[in-house]
């Protein structure tokens, strides 16, 4: 069984709403020869071809869906006959920041204990399909590293705290824009 530590628990990223303003068309003139629809289109000048393309951006807010391919509430610790369980999870990225809270409950038996939630914020860094996150204020107490699978999904896959990095299984799912 996978143990969450407290600090980065998970992490995501989400919708990006993109808007245009203050764009404006001049007419060109009327002498200017439309090429016909069949046409082949020129080439891009080298200096443009060359540019990289900029990413989707990945900021949004993200729900934690699934643990270790187990819908929530998921098992992510056992303790004696106590099994702690991850209830709810939220990440948000914003522009290199981060902030995620989530929750856990221990059942024991038949006792459910009061649940316990867990915060931590920091700043990530993305590299294609790859984000590092790095949690703390200051100096860092933990770091999670991430796969973006498709323009919704995040994979949290290890995380590490205390000097300790484990491998996990954390998905979250980006939330549409407005919910």
């Amino acid at each position: 069984m996978t143990t969450l530590p407290r600090a980065p628990l998970a992490l995501a990223a989400a919708a990006l709403i993109a808007g245009c303003s203050g764009v404006s068309v001049e007419p060109g003139p009327a002498t200017t020869p439309v090429p016909a629809v069949d046409a082949p289109a020129p080439p891009l000048p080298d200096e443009v071809a060359r540019q990289p393309r900029p990413e989707a951006g990945i900021q949004g807010v993200y729900r934690l869906v699934q643990v270790g391919g187990s819908t929530l509430p998921a098992p992510v610790e056992r303790r004696g006959g106590c099994e702690v369980r991850a209830v709810q999870g939220t990440l948000a990225l914003e522009e290199g920041g981060f902030t995620f809270s989530g929750t856990t409950q221990e059942v024991c038996g038949a006792t459910v204990r009061p649940a316990v939630v867990h915060r931590a914020e920091g700043r990530y860094d993305r590299d294609g399909a790859a984000v590092r996150f790095t949690a703390g204020a200051g100096t860092a107490f933990g770091s999670a590293g991430a796969q973006l699978l498709d323009e919704r999904t995040l994979l949290v896959t290890e995380v590490a705290a205390g000097g300790r990095t484990r491998a996990t299984a954390l998905e979250f799912r980006r939330e549409a824009p407005g919910t």
